[in-house]
Parts: structure tokens; sequence; C-alpha cells
């Protein structure tokens, strides 16, 4: 979805109703049932069928319709790359190096009140 949503993003999505979505929105949706997540643009809606069709901003092609039941929500907010630091966060380096990092503060924090350094000076 670059440039709008660029990679690397985290998404906030609300759960909406059918009638709620528009052509022009970012819907974040599973593939059949799989596990895996896409978030497209919509660009057609089959009211009859509740089926939508949506398509990647960097795609020529339209997607294969989605069921509605299929949409977890539409997209309401974007972070940007916070989904990089996430992912880092959550590898067995990621999680070695911030666990690390709060020990370290937490010892400094205990040094300086040991010494009396204020940390407001």
């Amino acid at each position: 979805m670059e440039p709008d949503l660029p990679v690397g993003s985290m998404i906030v999505v609300k759960p909406v109703d059918y009638d709620e979505i528009t052509i022009g929105d970012d819907i974040n949706y599973s593939l059949n049932g799989a596990n895996i997540s896409v978030t497209h643009r919509v660009v057609k809606k089959d009211d009859s069928a509740k089926r939508i069709t949506t398509k990647g901003l960097a795609n020529n092609t339209y997607d294969s319709p989605v069921d509605y039941e299929n949409v977890i929500g539409k997209v309401i907010f974007c972070f940007e790359y916070i989904g990089f630091l996430l992912v880092w966060i959550s590898s067995l380096k990621g999680k070695v190096i911030t666990i690390t990092f709060v020990i370290f503060l937490y010892v400094i924090s205990i040094i300086m009140d040991k010494y009396g350094i204020d940390k407001n000076e």
C-alpha cells in the first residue's frame, strides 16, 4: 500500500459493518480464512453478495473479490515504520537487547540514588 501505508507500518483497524465500507477505504481482511491478513483499498462493492473487490496501490490488477465475513476492519490510523520495531523486539536478539537496556537503566538509577545524584540537575 505504498506510499499511503509504508511497508513496516503498524495499522489500527476498526471493525465495521458492510454498509460502513465505501469505495476508497483501506480495509484489512483475511485471505479466505487463512492466517494471513492483507490491507488493500476498496475499488468495488457487490451489495447483493456482500463481496468486496480490492487493489493494492502498487498493483496493476484488482484482487479476487473477498466475502465481507473475511473483513477484519477498516484502517483508521497508521503508525509508520513502528511495525519494524515491533518485529525486531519480538525476536530473540531484540528481547535480549531490550531486557539488557532496561536492567542497565535500573542499575544507573540505583547508583544515582545511592550517591545522591539529583536527576533534575
